[in-house]
C-alpha cells in the first residue's frame, strides 16, 4: 500500500513579530506528506516545481523526511511559490500568496496506482483549470483501480469571489471521493451550511460515504449512513495553527494504513479521530507545519 498526496509546494514565510520570521516548506497536502513520512508511511507527493536552487532545497527536504519526490515535475519559466503568513492574536495565519499565474495546461507526472492505495487531494490546486484535466483523469483512474480517495477542500475566504466558477469543480471533486474531510469554515464558505448534518446531506448526493467535519478548538464530528459521532478536543496553548488541519489529515491516513481489514467500524472511527485530534493539537505547539520527530518517537512508544 502506498499513499499519494497531490498539491502545490510553497515556501511559507511565517511572521510572528516584525523582527521574527521563519521559513518552512509548506503547502497543505505536502504538510500532510511530511508528517506521514516521519511516521514511516510509504508516501509520495505529486506536484510541480520551478527549476532552480529553491527546488533543490525543497526536494532535499522531502527526501530527508522520507517523502518520495519522483512524481514532482519541474518546469522552466516559473518562480517558486511563496506564502507570506502573518500570525494574528489567535495564532491563525493571514496569508498573502505570491505565485506565477500559469497560462497553459500542464501535464504532470502521475504514478501507477494499485488496489488499496490512498490518494489525498484538495485545496486550490484541485480547482486550478491548468491542472484539472490531468488531475481528474488520474483520480478516475485511481478510483477505478481500487484506491481510497480523500478530498480536503481547504477553501479560503479569499476564494469566495470565484465561488461560482469553482463550484462545478468542487462538485466533481466530491463525486470522485470516498471521504471528505473539511472544516466548518470550509463548508460554510462553499455551501453556507453550519452543521455536519447539512453538509452530509449535500455531499452524499455525490456518493461521498464518509464525512469528517472539523471544528477547531470545538472538536470534530464524523458522519456516515451508519455512524454519527462527535469528539471534543482539549484547549491548546498554540504558537501557530498553520498545518493543524493538514496534520489532522495525516492522523486519518495513518490510522487507515494501520487498519488491516480496512473496515471503517465505529471503533476504528473513534480511534482515528482521537489520533487525528492528538496530531493536530501537537503541531499547534510549534512553528512547524508537521509533526516533530520527538513527538513521533513518544507517540510510537506509548
Amino acid at each position: 500500500m502506498e499513499v499519494f498526496t497531490i498539491g502545490e509546494v510553497v515556501l511559507d514565510i511565517v511572521i510572528d513579530k516584525l523582527d521574527s520570521a521563519k521559513v518552512r516548506v509548506g503547502g497543505s497536502m505536502l504538510n500532510t506528506a511530511i508528517s506521514l513520512g516521519r511516521l514511516g508511511i510509504d508516501i509520495s507527493h505529486i506536484s510541480y516545481l520551478a527549476k532552480g536552487s529553491a527546488s533543490g532545497l525543497i526536494v532535499d527536504f522531502l527526501e530527508e523526511n522520507n517523502v518520495n519526490s519522483n512524481n514532482i515535475t519541474f518546469f522552466d519559466g516559473v518562480r517558486p511559490n511563496l506564502a507570506l503568513a502573518i500570525l494574528d492574536c489567535d495564532r491563525n495565519a493571514d496569508y498573502t500568496f505570491y505565485k506565477d499565474e500559469l497560462e497553459r495546461s500542464i501535464e504532470m507526472n502521475y504514478p501507477k496506482i494499485e488496489q488499496g492505495d490512498i490518494v489525498l487531494f484538495g485545496s486550490l490546486f484541485s480547482l486550478n483549470r491548468i491542472f484539472r484535466k490531468g488531475l481528474i483523469s488520474f483520480l478516475r483512474y485511481a478510483r477505478s483501480n481500487g484506491a481510497f480517495i480523500i478530498y480536503d477542500p481547504n477553501f479560503r475566504k479569499s476564494y469566495l469571489n470565484k465561488l461560482n466558477e469553482y463550484m462545478p469543480y468542487v462538485e466533481e471533486n466530491l463525486s470522485l471521493s470516498h471521504m471528505v474531510k473539511g472544516s466548518n469554515e470550509d463548508f460554510n464558505l462553499i455551501f453556507g451550511f453550519n452543521t455536519k448534518y447539512e453538509v452530509f446531506e449535500r455531499v452524499k448526493k455525490y456518493d461521498v460515504e464518509y464525512l469528517v467535519y472539523t471544528k477547531g478548538e470545538y472538536g470534530v464530528g464524523y458522519l456516515s449512513e451508519s455512524f454519527d459521532y462527535d469528539l471534543n478536543s482539549d484547549r491548546v496553548h498554540a504558537l501557530s495553527t498553520i498545518g493543524a488541519g493538514d496534520t489532522f489529515s495525516a492522523g486519518i491516513i495513518y490510522s487507515y494504513v494501520l487498519n488491516e481489514n480496512k473496515i471503517i467500524s465505529e471503533e476504528f472511527v473513534i480511534n482515528m479521530l482521537k489520533t487525528s485530534v492528538s496530531f493536530s493539537a501537537e503541531v499547534c505547539k510549534s512553528y512547524d507545519n508537521y509533526l516533530s520527530a520527538d513527538y513521533i518517537k513518544r507517540f510510537k512508544n506509548v
